[in-house]
């Protein structure tokens, strides 16, 4: 203790503080290090952030030198921006778009002219699912498995220009594109460029142009990488404009021979305001969600339809478990693809009792109460057939109460209700009172309910009684 102060000594009274104090005077050198780096790292984490926001600073300043950017839309001046940033702080670009398929690219690697019917077939296995595809009948998506071009672009790359010809037709299968127009300013009259959509995989576009025969009305550019499929002009208008419009004179003919169309000028579906259009519908899919917010007239060409409506907690029967008895079928889902092999079985016109359906569970999960409802139930309100026409009840401004319209196969007319009504006279208003259904009241579906579960109860009581009362005969006998 002779290299320490003897008054400090002194001053430490036990050996117990003496300890402490020699402990706290060992640790003071370790301690000052880590307070030193700890406040270094501070500083390198602010001059960082400090130098960052000087680099985005100056990236931007030059864009407002640039005469280039003043030709961008917003959403293409922060892809660019966001490019530059990324190169000048060292930030590594994520790619986010799926790797391609090795398989289409060497199928489609191969002429045109060299492509067997098992390309075609292998073609069309891989791209069925896209959606733009999806759309087309088998034989429109063989066709155009024939023709079909793979084409890869980097960001920010333009693949047309507004003004350029119309020469091919795009559908996106990874990526994103941007797609731009001018615009003016209505205040200073100074054209401007705007971003008008972003299309991902999935979307198609550069038909309208070829359809309507027009130069380009946008410039398309890449967002992120992109692959695409392009369909050569020549090619889309053999396989898809000139049967597209074989079919709509197909379709407005049709139109022309139904009594609803006779006294109706049909030269008027020509305009754009008709909303004219035709469109085939697989079985289970939707046609109109809500047919009581719907602004069509619907003319079903082909096939069957059917109206199926969501019961309200009042109108819903108890069952005991999910089963199928006398068109009884449940469902939760409906309507979904799923249920498209059941609704053959379980949906049945209005005259009959309606048609009700619950949700399938396995047995494992049927342990609850025998009179509790389990989930939203769906009853069939009509079916419609060849001819049979969808709206007119909001035509003649009845009320109609919130239903679904769901394909059976079918092929569907549409007309805009409003023109329709624009150019209707008398002879067509009482021609639509006559075509026009009347749809149950949710009382009234409650009622038919209530008898068909009545029935049923009777039915199965009733058998009951006749097995018992035929094992007692045996017995005795």
């Amino acid at each position: 203790m002779s290299e320490w102060d003897p008054v400090i000594v002194a001053s430490l009274g036990s050996s117990n503080a003496k300890g402490k104090f020699l402990r706290r005077r060992r640790a003071r050198p370790e301690q000052g290090k880590r307070r030193n780096q700890e406040a270094y790292d501070r500083f390198r984490k602010v001059a960082g952030t400090i130098r960052a926001v000087a680099t985005v600073s100056l990236v931007f300043k030059s864009y407002f030198k640039k005469f280039v950017a003043t030709e961008w839309s917003l959403h293409e001046m922060a892809l660019n921006l966001q490019h530059e940033i990324d190169e000048v702080l060292g930030i590594p670009p994520v790619d986010e778009t799926q790797e391609s398929s090795d398989r289409l690219v060497r199928l489609l690697s191969l002429h045109p002219s060299e492509r067997s019917d098992d390309h075609i077939d292998k073609v069309r296995a891989l791209i069925r699912e896209n959606k733009a595809f999806s759309n087309y009948p088998k034989d429109t998506q063989t066709e155009l498995g024939k023709c079909l071009i793979y084409q890869k672009y980097e960001p920010r790359r333009i693949i047309y220009k507004e003004t350029f010809p119309p020469d091919a037709y795009y559908v996106i299968l990874t990526g994103n594109v941007l797609v731009n127009v001018y615009d003016e300013n209505p205040e200073t009259g100074a054209r401007f460029k705007r971003t008008r959509a972003e299309l991902k995989a999935g979307d198609s576009f550069g038909h309208h142009e070829i359809i309507e025969d027009v130069p380009r009305k946008s410039t398309v550019i890449c967002k992120t990488t992109v692959e695409l499929l392009m369909i050569l002009r020549d090619d889309y208008e053999q396989i898809i404009k000139d049967p597209f419009f074989e079919k709509r004179n197909e379709c407005l003919d049709y139109c022309r021979s139904m009594e609803l169309f006779a006294h109706f000028p049909c030269h008027t579906l020509d305009d754009p305001s008709a909303q004219f259009r035709f469109e085939f519908f697989k079985k289970g899919k939707v046609i109109i969600q809500d047919v009581s917010d719907s602004d069509y007239i619907v003319v079903i060409k082909s096939g069957r339809a059917r109206l199926v409506r969501r019961l309200q907690q009042e109108c819903q029967v108890r069952q005991v478990r999910p089963r199928s008895v006398h068109g009884l079928m449940f469902s939760s889902r409906f309507p979904t693809e799923e249920l498209r092999k059941d609704l053959a079985t379980i949906l049945r016109p209005h005259t009959a009792a309606p048609a009700v359906f619950h949700d399938r569970r396995p047995v494992s999960q049927l342990s609850r109460p025998r009179s509790q409802v389990v989930g939203p139930r769906y009853v069939q309100i009509a079916e419609y057939g060849v001819g049979n026409v969808m709206g007119l009840e909001l035509f003649l401004n009845r009320k109609v109460e919130s239903m679904t319209l769901i394909s059976d196969e079918c092929e569907c007319i549409f007309v805009n209700r409003r023109h329709f009504q624009k150019y209707a006279d008398s002879n067509i208003k009482s021609i639509c009172e006559n075509m026009a259904s009347t749809f149950p009241t949710g009382f009234e579906i409650s009622a038919q309910l209530h008898e068909e579960k009545k029935w049923q109860d009777f039915k199965k009581a009733t058998i009951r009684q006749a097995v018992l009362n035929s094992g007692r005969r045996q017995l005795w006998s």
